[in-house]
């Protein structure tokens, strides 16, 4: 399934069922066809002047996402505004939740994990500091 080309910002399809899915769009039913560079394709419409009148109306029923998915239906820049606008009034107009969601923020692990390499033996009245050593660092004006 593919768009094959525009004939007047008019798709020609190559197969019937995309033609009659962007025909929908503008209530517009039933095909005809042309030959673009030797393949048969399918264009939505009786006749070009029917075509011309109804997207001269602009979008009547927008096509559902799964529509939108099976095909290249939304073809000229007007098609791709009306789109927009239809989800941002759609987008402004759905039900609001009742209660905002709260994200989910884990709590901190309280308990301490122990290094591994630290002597962990406990000592009476003395305390084990470690030193800070730097090895093999970066060193002298380089």
């Amino acid at each position: 399934m593919s768009l094959l080309t525009l004939i007047n910002n008019i798709p020609l399809y190559s197969t019937v069922e995309e033609a009659l899915i962007w025909g929908t769009q503008y209530n517009i039913e039933g095909y005809h066809t042309h030959t673009y560079n030797s393949i048969l394709g399918y264009m939505p419409g009786e006749t070009h002047e029917e075509i011309i009148a109804k997207v001269s109306e602009g979008i009547q029923t927008f096509l559902t996402p799964q529509q939108l998915a099976a095909g290249q239906f939304v073809v000229t820049f007007q098609a791709v505004q009306a789109y927009y606008q239809n989800q941002a009034e759609n987008a402004a107009t759905a039900p609001q939740p009742q209660q905002q969601v709260q994200p989910v923020i884990p709590q901190q692990n309280t308990i301490q994990e122990q290094d591994p390499f630290e002597d962990n033996t406990p000592t009476s009245g003395s305390s084990f500091t470690g030193g800070s050593g730097s090895g093999g660092g970066y060193g002298g004006g380089y």
